[in-house]
């Protein structure tokens, strides 16, 4: 429980951070620079999952101390030689001209060898820690990628004479990071340096091959996840200019953050309950309809909020040169309602053991929305209604993929349809409500009937949901 209360705090603190950090940085940069930046982790994220080949996951659980540690500099290893690879790659593209690297990125390219190798470490890092159950050691290190990231990317502000400080204080940071994390495993990986190179090797190579069932089905799956939420960043890059990315990008960034951490602080409290009730997880049904149902009512004002005032909302938070990361958020709403509404039940595939079904599953319906996203360009060659598309069919994904979540655990889909069909009357409302609000002459008498709106929908939500809320807490508090 400690250590989950480490985790959890890590987590919640990176995301508050990250969140932070928006605010502030969208004041200092332009969405060209935050546009390069997007496009650059966009490709390195696919590139990270690979570092390694996951065998950071082997190390936590081997039995053999000795075993730990060689998989721990195999896992390492293995970072270098795919970053020395991918950098080769990228710069023989660069040097053929190949149209779709765009030319800011050339001059850029070999900074993803330092962040593929440190993310490596910081794998490897973060797997020894939870092995060794060294969980304050852990949150502090889980803190330090946004943390020190923050702080060079001001340092590194000045883009005249840093090149982009965003993509710079990035690197920074993970070579911070790594430094601390290699210290934190040279005494326990010191050993295995000691005997003869080859010996080493062999038995790199001998545990390399017993412990591949890590890469061959974890990397599959990473890489569709990698893959949803990086590829259209990547095209929009390919296919339209940096800023559009960049808007693209922080409204994504600015939505996520706080669906993350409702969603990770929910899934901390729900999975234990759920790991020990796997053989009768049928008799839950009631407290996760429940939860989906009140993750509706909470998200949906704010989403409606987001459609009708997006783009005033993010020129008064983020400055003037965001309207148009306003207008993305508002069709972003479609994905990230479907996404709360899901991203705390993720693991009930491993729980249930069906993790083949969830990578047949994400590949299906990820394929889908991307091609969506690449129809409604060849259609309209417009970004906008991109974006709408591939928010629309997530919604899309999200609904499948919970349906599928629920049916085999057993429960009633009656029940959810019944919650699908209530929170589309609940938007239908609040769409012509909101708009009616907005029709007043006077800017006060517009806030006043907002806020009519709002308060008149929050008792609407105390009477609906009350006994959804009290069946919950009890159910959470009797299993925990």
């Amino acid at each position: 429980m400690v250590g989950t209360f480490y985790l959890m705090m890590g987590n919640v603190i990176s995301q508050v951070i990250n969140l932070a950090g928006l605010l502030f940085l969208a004041r200092i940069y332009d969405p060209g620079s935050v546009g390069l930046w997007a496009l650059f982790l966009g490709i390195g994220f696919g590139v990270q999952f690979l570092g390694g080949l996951h065998y950071d996951l082997a190390l936590i659980i081997v039995d053999d101390d000795r075993d730990a540690a060689r998989l721990a500099l195999l896992g390492i290893g293995v970072s270098v030689v795919m970053a020395l690879m991918f950098v080769i790659v990228l710069e023989l593209l660069i040097a053929g001209g190949f149209g779709w690297v765009p030319d800011q990125m050339a001059s850029f390219s070999l900074y993803f060898l330092p962040y593929i190798i440190c993310y490596g470490l910081f794998n490897t890092g973060m797997a020894w820690g939870i092995r060794t159950q060294k969980y304050p050691w852990l949150m502090a290190t889980r803190i330090s990628i946004p943390f020190f990231t923050l702080i060079f990317q001001f340092l590194l502000r000045d883009t005249t004479k840093a090149g982009n400080g965003l993509i710079l204080g990035t690197v920074i940071a993970y070579l911070v990071t790594a430094a601390w994390c290699t210290a934190f495993l040279w005494r326990p990986l010191a050993a295995q340096l000691g005997g003869y190179v080859k010996t080493l090797l062999r038995d790199m190579r001998s545990l390399a091959r017993r412990e591949r069932g890590f890469p061959m089905l974890s990397i599959p799956r990473a890489l569709i996840v990698s893959f949803a939420n990086q590829a259209v960043v990547v095209i929009l890059g390919i296919l339209y200019s940096l800023p559009v990315v960049g808007s693209f990008n922080l409204a994504y960034r600015a939505l996520y953050a706080p669906m993350l951490l409702i969603g990770s602080a929910l899934a901390q409290a729900i999975m234990p309950s759920l790991s020990k009730s796997k053989a009768a997880i049928y008799e839950l049904e009631g407290q996760l309809m429940a939860i989906v149902r009140i993750l509706g009512w909470i998200y949906l004002p704010a989403l409606v909020f987001i459609i009708a005032f997006g783009p005033s909302v993010f020129i008064y938070v983020f400055g003037d040169q965001w309207g148009q990361a306003g207008e993305y958020a508002a069709y972003l709403t479609m994905a990230l309602f479907g996404m709360a509404l899901t991203m705390w039940f993720e693991k009930i595939f491993d729980i249930l053991d069906r993790q083949k079904l969830h990578l047949i599953l994400g590949a299906a319906l990820n394929a889908g929305a991307l091609i969506a996203f690449l129809l409604a360009h060849s259609l309209t060659r417009n970004p906008d209604v991109m974006i709408i598309a591939w928010s629309a069919a997530m919604l899309v994904y999200a609904g499948i993929w919970l349906a599928i979540a629920f049916h085999i655990c057993g429960f009633n889909l009656k029940r959810l349809l019944l919650i699908g069909i209530e929170l589309s009357c609940v938007t239908a409302a609040l769409a012509v409500f909101v708009p009616m609000a907005l029709e007043g002459e006077e800017y006060w008498q517009r806030v006043m009937n907002i806020a009519a709106v709002f308060s008149s929908y929050g008792l609407l939500a105390w009477l609906f949901l009350r006994k959804d809320m009290g069946f919950f807490l009890g159910q959470l508090l009797r299993r925990n």
